[in-house]
């Protein structure tokens, strides 16, 4: 069969008020290989990472993979406040997404998921059991990701001139019950428990594991042995290469254009905001 060419995103929202969850399909090219759902990463990092998650998708759906982005509650353009989103409703935002896929498509997909998202994907396996996996730059330990975040408002302070609170004393206030403004980001206090609680070592999703990785050297393979506990543990270690995670035999990731620049080009535009240099 010779393949065809995907047709051009289409835009949508999925339901209707404030259940409204804006959502960008990539149809496959034929012939169909299969699905992913796209679950982007938190707060600014959704914005930053938007050009390289929209070239990827389309280089899925043009290698036949379709291909459902949506803004979880309170992100970009679906209904909502940031404020009050939760963690649970990101996970039911999943579900719903994965069963309009699946309905639209015929098929089980899969996740994809970048930075929180990929951990966010990772939980939602634990029951909903996707097809695979796929993880990009996945946030390990959430305790670590949540100080990075609070060290933004800290930094603005300081650019402000203000004698702000430190990490210390807005951690209290969270647990004080006290919402804080961080970066343009209202953080309630429930989601910034789910975050700092998160342990991807303890999330382990029963599927195989292919990290379409070559095979390491000698040396490489003494220097991962420090990690090698927690890497068997979850399947997962953090690193420029993405993890998959299921049946990835036949479903390899097309490269976009330029592919020895992706895992750099990815990671300076997540780097490039203070959560990701500490």
């Amino acid at each position: 069969m010779i393949p065809s060419s995907a047709p051009p995103p289409r835009p949508f929202f999925l339901n209707a008020g404030e259940a409204a969850r804006f959502c960008l399909y990539h149809a496959a090219a034929q012939p169909y290989r299969g699905g992913w759902l796209y679950v982007h990463p938190f707060a600014e990092e959704l914005n930053k990472s938007r050009r390289m998650a929209a070239l990827q998708a389309r280089a899925l759906a043009q290698s036949g993979f379709a291909v459902l982005q949506m803004d979880l509650y309170g992100c970009g353009d679906s209904a909502g406040d940031f404020g009050d989103a939760s963690w649970q409703v990101w996970l039911d935002d999943i579900q719903l997404a994965l069963a309009w896929l699946a309905s639209e498509t015929g098929s089980p997909p899969g996740l994809w998921g970048l930075r929180l998202g990929a951990s966010l994907a990772v939980d939602y396996a634990r029951c909903g059991a996707p097809t695979r996996l796929l993880l990009w730059q996945p946030v390990c330990q959430g305790t670590q990701y949540l100080r990075q975040f609070l060290r933004l408002k800290v930094a603005g302070d300081a650019l402000e001139q203000n004698s702000g609170a430190g990490v210390a004393a807005m951690r209290q206030s969270l647990l004080d019950g006290t919402v804080l403004e961080i970066a343009g980001y209202q953080l309630s206090p429930a989601l910034a428990q789910a975050i700092d609680s998160l342990d991807l070592c303890c999330l382990a999703p029963r599927m195989p594991l292919d990290r379409n990785r070559r095979p390491m050297s000698a040396r490489r393979t003494r220097r991962c042995r420090c990690v090698a506990g927690r890497r068997n543990a979850a399947g997962i270690r953090p690193g420029r290469r993405p993890l998959f995670l299921g049946d990835a035999g036949n479903h390899r990731m097309p490269r976009p254009a330029q592919p020895h620049r992706l895992p750099c080009m990815l990671k300076r535009r997540i780097a490039s905001n203070a959560m990701a240099n500490g």
